[in-house]
């Protein structure tokens, strides 16, 4: 069974950002500090039919916005293979892994930074781990066990964190496992839990005589 933490700052990530968009189009009016001039401008430039520019300072609006969330994650899906791309997917059917089985994680982070390298924009975080077995206890805590790098000329925020745990030699029994995500480019940082199962070995056949 998967499970994730800080279900509550995701609907508060998710409705600040409804919040932006909306104070864009209706009630501008009502909006107050930065965001108030963007969302005039952007009803001035809807008002006048220019809609590229509309867009553009709707960017700038859920630019703001996301900058001042902490980070966090939209979604955290066990799967069965590393992703093709940004929600493309396959989640893991429930149940136990078998000994050996690597653990694969598709997350969606929020909030992070774009650094820049050269003329690119960069998306780069390092990940630790932290085990504790059934009881709460900690067994293991491994910093920096990953890390992923990803470089475009647009500030891509649609950005599919691909994350496996080689779980050899792991004895048989509950676990949970504490994923922590470090944006090297903001300092933010941001977990999530997901419970798993490891089966016992399967029987062995015995010997033939």
């Amino acid at each position: 069974m998967a499970t994730t933490s800080g279900s509550a700052a995701r609907g508060r990530v998710a409705g600040l950002l409804l919040a932006g968009v909306l104070a864009a189009g209706v009630g501008a009016r009502a909006a107050t500090g930065p965001a108030a001039g963007i969302a005039e401008a952007i009803d001035t430039h809807l008002a006048a039919g220019r809609g590229a520019a509309a867009l553009a300072e709707t960017e700038r609006l859920v630019a703001a916005v996301w900058a001042a969330v902490p980070l966090d994650f939209s979604a955290v899906v066990l799967v069965d293979a590393p992703p093709a791309g940004y929600g493309l997917y396959q989640p893991r059917a429930k149940g136990p892994f078998l000994p050996g089985e690597p653990i694969r994680i598709y997350a969606e982070p929020v909030g992070f930074a774009h650094g820049h390298v050269g003329e690119l924009l960069e998306i780069a975080f390092d990940v630790d781990l932290a085990i504790f077995d059934a009881r709460g206890r900690r067994i293991a805590a491994i910093p920096g066990i990953q890390s992923m790098r990803f470089a475009s000329r647009r500030p891509i925020r649609e950005f599919p964190a691909s994350i496996t745990y080689d779980w050899a030699g792991a004895g048989p029994g509950a676990y949970r496992l504490v994923t922590t995500l470090r944006d090297r480019h903001s300092g933010k940082a941001g977990s999530f839990e997901l419970d798993i199962e490891i089966a016992p070995p399967a029987a062995q056949p015995p010997a033939a005589p």
